[in-house]
């Protein structure tokens, strides 16, 4: 059973969870046994451990069940026809409700050829009110005649019980739902919330929003030309998501339009990267400024260049933003350089955002003119801020080389840092080797975006603390050996973490790893030698779901013995 969570901490699962036949029947305690004390218990569980308690027996998959479809956002995940008529048929059988409150449709595919297509979903067109959420992830020219295609159609038009709809991608040159799917009616009465696709269609905002008259809540990348589209349906009080990076003055006075509709937005991205070649920021600050004050009882995350941030908390009008737990930062180191101070720990985190557990470090270019956001008062300060809420530090594409200096003042800025989280970076292994060396209590670890160029190094030496030398000579000793081997790391090594519990690989699928020349990324020496040591350690590999056919990378393959693999 494949499980997967989601960015907005739904759940997707594959339909195995459904089939029952060979649960445990054996009996157990009466006090487990007993409806309204499961209840009590499974309201507190996350939702990984609802799904694990649905295998022990046939009354706790009623009860896991009803907490999934009924407090928790589950979908059941179709990828193709043969994929809908497995839910269909297993739904019609099984004796127990359904645990599953959405679907989703993912990806193109083989199209099977039916005289009748309805045979598909027969059973779930019956009780459409089964499914109140859909996500659509669409890829190539499927057929009208293609029973996915059908059942969304029939599932879109009538009495649609649809309260949450994402869109995460249409097919290629196709710009909305009606096109897609030629002529539809879509009833939207119900829909409540809608999350558009990253990549722009006019045509799929307009015709969403013009027939959910009800929506709550309107997210996904917004730009002038789509809030304008919302403004003319009198739906911005429904807008939670928002990009501010305006080109010209008259973009920025028509935002200046939207700030006085007082939106109360969740996220929202900021950046002055295309209107500062105008020389004069202060416009663009106004703006920026009534717009976080309106929505400063409801932002939650906010992405935002280094230098904007500065511009922003310098002022005197910058409002506190108590609800913002994760702040995504554009960061150039060469600005420290240009500046010869550490800016960051300049701008005080913890007064302007109190209770903030998470900021992403996303390497970006350099400014030329940081005169236009940093002020003579700024750099003649003296104060360095530290901000103690923070728990969790994600390092983004970081291609600029930072000396173990640089990871002390992110020591002194966020002392309490326990998850770290490292994506898409050149120089892995010199940044985990200062990891290990500037926060000794992290409990968790994951390295993602593995694969292309970020996976073709031999990490061995890291993670051991040994020397390439060393790890050479030891690479021609047997298991046994290496099992009984002792040794006290020479370098900061992984066995310096005495608190970490969970250490997580997330790789992509590349055809440039299969070459032989390809290194492992890490062999059994780390196995043996790190984690067989770490007996409290829990090592996971997760593969990002392939959307084509190819074979599995497989620079990972050697940590097996070692580590739990799953598909996401």
């Amino acid at each position: 059973m494949d499980i997967t969570k989601n960015h907005d901490d739904s759940l997707t699962c594959s339909v195995d969870f459904m089939e029952v036949e060979d649960i445990c029947e054996e009996q157990e305690p009466l006090a487990f046994s007993n409806d309204l004390i499961l209840h009590e218990i499974f309201q507190y569980l996350p939702t990984h451990d609802l799904i694990t308690c649905g295998i022990v027996n046939k009354k706790w998959n009623w009860n896991s069940r009803y907490f999934l479809r009924e407090k928790r956002n589950s979908l059941a995940k179709v990828q193709g026809c043969r994929e809908l008529k497995k839910v269909n048929d297993l739904l019609a059988q099984s004796p127990f409700p359904s645990p599953f409150n959405g679907l989703f449709i993912s990806g193109g595919h083989s199209c099977v050829k039916s005289t009748d297509p309805e045979e598909y979903y027969q059973y779930l067109s019956e009780d459409l009110t089964i499914f109140t959420r859909l996500k659509l992830r669409l890829l190539g020219q499927t057929g009208l005649e293609c029973p996915v295609i059908q059942f969304i159609k029939k599932y879109f038009q009538g009495e649609s019980p649809l309260e949450q709809l994402e869109i995460l991608s249409l097919p290629d040159k196709i710009y909305s739902l009606r096109e897609t799917f030629q002529g539809i009616h879509l009833n939207l009465q119900n829909l409540k919330g809608v999350k558009f696709p990253m990549k722009r269609n006019d045509g799929l905002i307009q015709e969403v929003t013009s027939a959910a008259r009800n929506l709550q809540k309107i997210s996904g990348p917004m730009v002038e030309e789509d809030v304008e589209i919302v403004r003319r349906n009198k739906q911005i009080y429904a807008l939670k998501e928002f990009l501010f990076e305006p080109e010209t003055h008259a973009q920025v006075h028509s935002y200046a339009q939207l700030a006085l509709e007082q939106p109360k937005l969740q996220t929202m991205k900021i950046s002055s990267a295309w209107f500062r070649s105008h020389g004069d920021l202060q416009d663009f600050l106004k703006v920026a400024l009534s717009l976080l004050k309106s929505s400063s009882g409801s932002l939650e995350q906010l992405q935002i260049g280094h230098l904007d941030m500065i511009l922003l908390t310098t002022s005197a009008e910058m409002p506190v933003l108590s609800n913002i737990r994760q702040i995504s930062l554009g960061y150039s180191s060469q600005t420290d350089k240009v500046e010869k101070f550490p800016t960051l720990r300049r701008i005080n985190f913890q007064h302007f955002f109190p209770n903030l557990t998470t900021i992403e470090i996303i390497a970006t270019e350099a400014v030329r003119h940081t005169s236009w956001y940093i002020t003579n008062e700024f750099r003649n300060a003296t104060q360095e801020f530290v901000c103690p809420s923070v728990r969790k530090l994600i390092l983004t594409k970081m291609v600029f080389p930072t000396s173990q200096i640089w990871f002390d003042w992110m020591k002194e800025l966020f002392p309490n840092v326990r998850e770290f989280e490292i994506s898409a970076c050149y120089e892995l292994g010199s940044y985990l080797t200062s990891v290990w060396a500037t926060w000794p209590d992290l409990v968790q670890i994951n390295v993602t975006d593995l694969g292309r160029q970020y996976g073709k190094r031999n990490l061995d030496a890291v993670f051991c603390g040994m020397t390439e030398t060393e790890i050479h000579e030891l690479k021609s000793k047997s298991e046994e050996f290496l099992r009984n081997y002792q040794y006290a790391p020479v370098q900061p090594s992984l066995l310096h973490l005495k608190h970490l519990r969970r250490l997580v690989f997330e790789a992509q699928h590349c055809k440039d790893l299969l070459r032989k020349q390809t290194p492992d990324f890490l062999s059994h020496l780390t196995g043996h030698l790190v984690w067989e040591k770490m007996s409290t350690l829990n090592v996971q590999v997760v593969r990002k779901e392939c959307q084509t056919v190819c074979q599995p990378c497989v620079f990972l393959d050697p940590l097996r013995p070692f580590v739990k693999f799953r598909v996401q």
